[in-house]
C-alpha cells in the first residue's frame, strides 16, 4: 500500500481502492492514554477490475394476521419488491420468501418463482413479479421459521469460493411482535429488517439485526409509500464499494513500551496480538466516498513524543484483491493542535452517544410522564458528554446534535421514538450512512398549483361560475412534525350530555328491554371513548369531565368538582370515577338535562391561571339528547374555543343537526361517536389525535399579488373567513392551530392573468405562512407557485379539489333542513353528488350517493315521480344525515374527512325499511 504522508494525519491507498488515516486527540494532562483513530475510506470511483460483487438477496414478506398492518400493506410489499428488482441485474439473484412458507393457497406457478434464488434477467423479473402478486398473503406462522427458510436458501449449499465472492442479504419486512430473545442471531448474517410504522414491533425487528452489517428501519412513510430509508438501503447494498471487505492492520513499532490498551470498535471484527502491539480488523465499507473508523487507545507513549511516525504503522487492502502484498509505511500523528484532534474527539463522542441511546432505548416505557423524564435524561446526558470535550469536536458533531435533539423531541411527544432510536443505533453501530427516516418533509410544506388551459383560463361556467384563474393552496403539516417540535400541552373540557332512552311510557316490556339494552350499550361506548381520550393525554395535559344534569349533587361524590384535572395517575383515576358516576346515574334512570348553554363549560377554560391561558383549550360534547333545549341553527352561539361534537349512532336528525351546528359555529368537527359495528369511529379518533398533536398556534396565511395588473377576487376557505385587502391584491386567513398529520386545501382565484403571464405566475404571486410554537418561537415558510396543465403533476390534485368543492355544495343542498325536496329533485342531486364525489377521488361517498340514487330511482319507477310520499324522501335523507353532516364539517375546515363508516348493507337495509307501497 502506498501511503501519502502529511502532518497531523496520514493516508495511504492501494491501487486507488481505499484510503487509510490515523489521527489522535489529546486527552487531559493526567491521562496517559492516547486515542488513535484509523479511518478507511472508499474512493468515489472504483477501478474496473474491482466493480461491485454480485448480490444474493432473500426477501421475507411476513405480515402476521394478529398484528397491525397498514390498510394497503399489499401494495407496499409490491412496491418494495419492485424497488429491489430495479436495482438488480443478471449477475444478481433474488428469492421471495412468503411469510406463510408457501402455503397451500399459493399456486404451483407462483411456487416455482418463490423460495429459490433466481438470476434477475428480464424474463425472471417479470415472472417473479407476477408470482409475488399471488404469493403475498397474511400468515399465522412464526417469523423465525421464515428466517430459517431464507437462511437456508442463501447458505444451504455450503460456502464455496463462488459464494464467498457474492454478497448475501436477508431482507425482512414484517409486522411480527414475537419474542426474539432466544434467537441465535449470529446464525443470520447481514439481515436488513423493516417494520411498519404503526406495527410497534421495533424491538422484535431490532433483535434480529445485532449481527454484522445488520440494520433496522421503517418501511412506510406518512403517505403510504416506501420510505427513502428503504430505497437508500437498497442503493447501499447494491453499490460498488458496499460489499467489499477490507483488512486493516495496525502495529506499534519503535518504542517497546507502547502498547494497545483498548479498541473502541463496536462494529468491527478484530483480534489483538498477545503482546498488545498489533491488531487485525475486518470491516465493510459503507459505500463510495463513505468512511469507516475505529479508535485505538495506546499507552506508553513518551510524553515528549509529538511525531508518532515512528510509533504506528497502518496498512489496509480489499480482501479479494489478487495482490495480497501489504506495504508498510509509518503514520505521522500530531498529538496537539492538528486537525485530527477534533476528528478523533468527534468519533469518541459518537461512540459514547451510541451507548447513551442504547441504554435509554432499553427502557420499555409507555407512560407519558416517564417518557418526559427519559427525554430530560437524554438531554442532560448528551449535554454533559458534549460539554466534557469542550471545543474538541465542535463543528463536526452538529448533525449528531440534531439527531440527539430529535430523539429528545420524539420521546417527549411519544412519536415513534423507539423505532427511530433503534434504527439510528443500528446504523451508527455499523457506521452506515444514516438514511432519511420517515420525516424527510419540512415542518410545514406548501403546494401551490395554478390550473391553466391552452384555450381558456377558467373551466366551463356551468361547472365553475366564479371568474378567475383557479389556484390551489395545499398546506401540509406532516405527522413527522412531532419529531421536530414539542407539542403544546392542552386543556380539554369533556361535556357528557347523555340520558336513559328507555321507553317508560309504554307497556310493551319487549320494547322497554330493547331500549334498556341500547342504553347499556351506549354507556359502554361512552366509557370506551373517554378511555381513549385519557390514554391520548399526557401528564402535562388537563381534563375536565362535565356531566350535564339537573342536579350536580345527584350525580355522586365525584361529579361535584368541575375543575381541570392533570392527567397524572391520580388525575386519570379521578376522571374515570366521574365518567363511571355519570354512567351509574343514567343506568339508574335518573336522567340528565341537555347542554344548551355552553357558557358555564367554556368558563372552566376562561378561569385558568394566567400561566396556562396560552395553552390551547378545547371542548368536546358527547350527546344523545333529542329534546328542544338543544341549541338550533337559528340561535347564535359564540365561543372563543373550538368545540368538537359527537352524537351516538342512529341519533335523531334533530340531535345531528344541532351537534353539527354547535361544532361548525366554533370551527370544530362533528361526527358519530361510534359506527354500525359499535366501534369508535375514525373521526372521533382523528379528533382526539389532532388535539394532542398541536404543534403550532396563531397560524396565518397571506397571499399577495406583486403585480398591479392582477387581483384576487375571492377565496374558498370554508369556515376560515378570508380578509381581502381594499385594493383586491392581498388575502389573509387566520387558520389558528396547526396539527401534525393534517392538510388543508384552499382555492383562490386570480383575475386579469393573461396568457403570457402564466410562465411568470410564480413571480407575480407570493404565499407566506407563519405560526408560533412556544418551545421554538415563531416560524415561517414561503411557497413557490407551479403552473399545471392537463396531464401534468399537480393537475389531478387541482381537479379533485375543484370537484370536492362542488360536491360540498350539492351535499349541503341535500342535507339542508329548510329544503324539503321532492323525489325528483333529490334524485337529480344524488346523481350530481355521486358524479362529483367520484371526480374528487372519494369513492366511498360516491358509492353511497349512487346507492341512495338507485333506491330512490327504483321507488320512482314503481310509483309516479310526483306521487312518491315526501316522508319517504325525508327518511332516505335522514338515514345518512349524520354522516353527510360529518363530511361537511371536515370540508368546512378545508380538510378531507377520514373514512366515513357507511354501511356495506346500505342498499338492502333501505329496501327493507322503505316498503314499495306506502
Amino acid at each position: 500500500m502506498q501511503m501519502e504522508m502529511h502532518q497531523g494525519s496520514s493516508s495511504g491507498c492501494s491501487d486507488g481502492s481505499s484510503k487509510g488515516e490515523a489521527k489522535t486527540a489529546a486527552e487531559p494532562a493526567e491521562s496517559s492514554i492516547v486515542p488513535v483513530m484509523v479511518r478507511i475510506m472508499a474512493p468515489s470511483a472504483i477501478p474496473e477490475q474491482e466493480q461491485r460483487v454480485p448480490v444474493d438477496i432473500a426477501v421475507v414478506l411476513h405480515v402476521h394476521v394478529r398484528y397491525n398492518a397498514p390498510d394497503k400493506w399489499w401494495d407496499l410489499l409490491m412496491e418494495a419488491v419492485r424497488v429491489v428488482m430495479d436495482k438488480l441485474d443478471e449477475r444478481d439473484h433474488l428469492a421471495i420468501v412468503p411469510g406463510g412458507g408457501g402455503g397451500g393457497s399459493i399456486s404451483k406457478e407462483a411456487l416455482q418463482y418463490t423460495e429459490i434464488l433466481l438470476p434477475m434477467s428480464s424474463d425472471n423479473k417479470a415472472s417473479c413479479s407476477d408470482a409475488v402478486r399471488t404469493a403475498i398473503q397474511k400468515c399465522d406462522s412464526s417469523l423465525v421459521r421464515a428466517l430459517e427458510s431464507a437462511n437456508s436458501i442463501l447458505y444451504g449449499q455450503g460456502y464455496g469460493y463462488e459464494k464467498e465472492r457474492r454478497a448475501a442479504y436477508i431482507m425482512v419486512i414484517s409486522n411480527s411482535q414475537e419474542d426474539m430473545s432466544s434467537l441465535l442471531t449470529w446464525r443470520f448474517r447481514s439481515v436488513l429488517a423493516f417494520g411498519f410504522r404503526d406495527a410497534r414491533n421495533g424491538r422484535a425487528m431490532h433483535a434480529i439485526t445485532i449481527s454484522r452489517d445488520c440494520t433496522y428501519t421503517i418501511l412506510d412513510d406518512d403517505w403510504g409509500s416506501v420510505t427513502q430509508a428503504f430505497i437508500a438501503t437498497v442503493d447501499r447494498i447494491t453499490s460498488a464499494a458496499a460489499n467489499m471487505p477490507v483488512e486493516v492492520e495496525l502495529e506499534c513499532v519503535g518504542h517497546e513500551e507502547v502498547v494497545i490498551t483498548a479498541v473502541r470498535a463496536p462494529h468491527l471484527s478484530y483480534f489483538v496480538s498477545c503482546d498488545k502491539r498489533k491488531i487485525w480488523a475486518t470491516a465493510r465499507l459503507p459505500g463510495s466516498d463513505a468512511a469507516t473508523s475505529f479508535v485505538v487507545d495506546m499507552s506508553g507513549v513518551p510524553p515528549d513524543q509529538v511525531d508518532l511516525s515512528g510509533l504506528i504503522a497502518v496498512r489496509a487492502k480489499y480482501v479479494h484483491v489478487p495482490d495480497d502484498k501489504l506495504d508498510r509505511q509509518a503514520v505521522t500523528v500530531n498529538l496537539e493542535g492538528a486537525g485530527g484532534t477534533k476528528e478523533v474527539a468527534a468519533e469518541i463522542i459518537r461512540i459514547k452517544a451510541i451507548k447513551i441511546v442504547d441504554e435509554i432505548s432499553q427502557k420499555d416505557e409507555t407512560d407519558t410522564e416517564k417518557l418526559h423524564a427519559l427525554a430530560q435524561e437524554l438531554c442532560q446526558r448528551w449535554t454533559t458528554l458534549k460539554n466534557s470535550y469542550g471545543d474538541r469536536g465542535a463543528g463536526l458533531i452538529s448533525m449528531l446534535s440534531a439527531e440527539m435533539r430529535e430523539m429528545e423531541i420524539r420521546l417527549y411527544n411519544n412519536y415513534l421514538w423507539l423505532e427511530y432510536m433503534l434504527s439510528w443505533k443500528s446504523h451508527q453501530w455499523w457506521q452506515l450512512p444514516l438514511p432519511l427516516m420517515f420525516m424527510e418533509d419540512p415542518f410545514l410544506r406548501l403546494r401551490i398549483y395554478a390550473k391553466v388551459d391552452n384555450a381558456s383560463t377558467v373551466p366551463a361556467a356551468a361547472e365553475h361560475p366564479r371568474a378567475g384563474l383557479p389556484v390551489l393552496l395545499r398546506i401540509v403539516a406532516p405527522a413527522a412534525g412531532l419529531a421536530k417540535a414539542k407539542r403544546y400541552p392542552v386543556d380539554l373540557v369533556a361535556v357528557l350530555d347523555v340520558s336513559d332512552e328507555a321507553g317508560h311510557q309504554t307497556d310493551d316490556d319487549e320494547k322497554v328491554e330493547e331500549e334498556e339494552e341500547k342504553t347499556r350499550r351506549r354507556m359502554g361506548q361512552l366509557k370506551e371513548a373517554m378511555k381513549l381520550v385519557m390514554d391520548k393525554l399526557s401528564h402535562k395535559d388537563r381534563l375536565a369531565i362535565v356531566p350535564v344534569q339537573s342536579s350536580v349533587a345527584g350525580a355522586g361524590p365525584h361529579a361535584a368538582a368541575l375543575g381541570l384535572l392533570e392527567m397524572s395517575e391520580q388525575g386519570r383515576s379521578e376522571a374515570s370515577k366521574k365518567v363511571q358516576s355519570l354512567v351509574d346515574l343514567v343506568l339508574s334512570k335518573l336522567g340528565t338535562a341537555s347542554a344548551k348553554n355552553m357558557a358555564p363549560h367554556t368558563q372552566i377554560l376562561d378561569d385558568r391561571e394566567e400561566t396556562k391561558k396560552d395553552d390551547p383549550g378545547f371542548v368536546i360534547v358527547i350527546s344523545n339528547s333529542n329534546d328542544e333545549s338543544i341549541p338550533q341553527p337559528q340561535e347564535a352561539i359564540k365561543s372563543k374555543y373550538i368545540i368538537h361534537t359527537f352524537s351516538f349512532h342512529n341519533s335523531g336528525t334533530r340531535t345531528s343537526r344541532a351537534m353539527h351546528y354547535l361544532a361548525s359555529s366554533s370551527g370544530g368537527i362533528y361526527a358519530s361517536l361510534h359506527d354500525h359495528r359499535n366501534q369508535v369511529t375514525e373521526a372521533f379518533t382523528a379528533c382526539i389525535k389532532r388535539i394532542t398533536s398541536t404543534i403550532g398556534v396563531q397560524t396565518k396565511v397571506e397571499i399577495t399579488c406583486s403585480h398591479s395588473s392582477i387581483s384576487l377576487p375571492g377565496m374558498e376557505s370554508g369556515e376560515f373567513g378570508p380578509c381581502i385587502g381594499e385594493d383586491g391584491r392581498s388575502v389573509s386567513i387566520m387558520v389558528g392551530n396547526l396539527y401534525a398529520g393534517t392538510a388543508k386545501n384552499f382555492m383562490f382565484y386570480v383575475d386579469n392573468a393573461r396568457l403570457d403571464d402564466y410562465d411568470n405566475l410564480s413571480k407575480l404571486l407570493k404565499v407566506h405562512v407563519e405560526w408560533e410554537n412556544k418551545f421554538t418561537g415563531g416560524s415561517e415558510v414561503h411557497g413557490q407557485l407551479v403552473v399545471v396543465r392537463n396531464g401534468s403533476d399537480g393537475c389531478k390534485e387541482m381537479m379533485e379539489e375543484m370537484a370536492r368543492s362542488e360536491t360540498g355544495k350539492v351535499l349541503w343542498e341535500i342535507a339542508d333542513s329548510y329544503n324539503d325536496m321532492v323525489a325528483e329533485k333529490l334524485h337529480t342531486c344524488l346523481k350530481q353528488a355521486s358524479r362529483k364525489a367520484q371526480a374528487s377521488g372519494d369513492a366511498l361517498l360516491a358509492g353511497e350517493m349512487e346507492n341512495m340514487e338507485a333506491i330512490l330511482r327504483r321507488k320512482m319507477e314503481k310509483e309516479h315521480r310526483k306521487a312518491v310520499d315526501p316522508s319517504y324522501v325525508k327518511k332516505l335523507v335522514a338515514d345518512r344525515l349524520s354522516n353527510m353532516l360529518s363530511w361537511l364539517s371536515f370540508h368546512a375546515l378545508s380538510e378531507q374527512p377520514p373514512r366515513i363508516p357507511w354501511r356495506s348493507s346500505f342498499r338492502l337495509e333501505l329496501l327493507q325499511n322503505y316498503p314499495q307501497n306506502k
